[in-house]
């Protein structure tokens, strides 16, 4: 049979709260601090890896089209066709 899961007595948001009544109350200013920086910085990070990936993405395809356009070109002179495709 299945186990149940044991329900925590408290939840994240008690047990943060908890955590930084106790630095204040103890005079540690550092820990307010650095908690609001951490979670600023955890967002950050996220907002930048659902943001830069698609212009990454969309770069590397625009490259792509790029050469595509190139090689589908039809080149009559293969001498000056091959140094412009080696620069891409």
């Amino acid at each position: 049979m299945a186990e149940k899961k044991q329900k925590p007595k408290y939840n994240m948001w008690q047990s943060a709260a908890f955590m930084v009544r106790l630095a204040i109350r103890e005079r540690e200013k550092k820990v307010p601090v650095l908690c609001i920086l951490t979670a600023l910085l955890a967002v950050t990070c996220n907002l930048s890896g659902l943001y830069v990936a698609p212009v990454i993405l969309g770069s590397v395809e625009a490259l792509l089209r790029h050469n595509e356009y190139l090689f589908s070109c039809d080149f009559n002179y293969t001498s000056l066709a091959t140094p412009v495709t080696t620069l891409l």
